[in-house]
């Protein structure tokens, strides 16, 4: 995953995670023009299960030659599904398993209250991360902005609603700013 730094150092700043197949540069493309202000773009079973999914779609992206497939379009839409294509044809197996492994292992610890306020998590409703992490986040983060779309995929809703996201995103930044 490559962190991006966007804007003035001294703005209060946002993370942008990149979800997976899309770069940080291309979310900040899709999203910058609804931000207000300057910001930063920066589990076993689940890691081998996930690797295996992306590498069977890796070898299905090669007999695409870069063409976006139908599964993708109807998820995120065209755009964001042409992105992640052009993303995928670059990302090597090897490197499959580097992102897989990166998101499955950290040290999740007890958050102190104010750093579980500042913390805004965003899940479609159909989102393979919630099913994962839905029965830690009440006992990790209990006082974590939890919002879970109805009917979308994972980050479904950011790709479909970009404007209406960074709105929201902008909003909860001032709250715990």
């Amino acid at each position: 995953m490559f962190i991006n730094e966007y804007g003035n150092r001294n703005d209060p700043t946002v993370i942008l995670l990149a979800p997976m197949m899309i770069s940080g540069s291309d979310l900040y493309g899709q999203m910058s023009q609804y931000f207000q202000g300057s910001y930063k773009n920066s589990a076993g079973f689940a890691e081998w299960l996930v690797s295996r999914m992306f590498r069977k779609r890796k070898k299905l992206s090669a007999k695409l030659k870069g063409k976006s497939c139908s599964m993708l379009v109807k998820m995120y839409g065209d755009e964001f599904a042409r992105l992640m294509a052009k993303n995928f044809e670059r990302v090597t197996p090897q490197g499959i398993d580097t992102i897989c492994h990166a998101c499955c292992h950290y040290d999740l610890r007890k958050l102190t209250d104010e750093e579980q306020e500042k913390l805004y998590l965003d899940f479609g409703e159909k989102d393979l991360e919630l099913k994962l992490s839905g029965k830690a986040i009440p006992v990790y983060i209990p006082k974590a902005e939890l919002t879970i779309r109805p009917g979308y995929q994972h980050c479904g809703y950011m790709a479909a609603h970009p404007k209406e996201y960074v709105e929201e995103i902008e909003q909860f930044i001032g709250r715990s700013v």
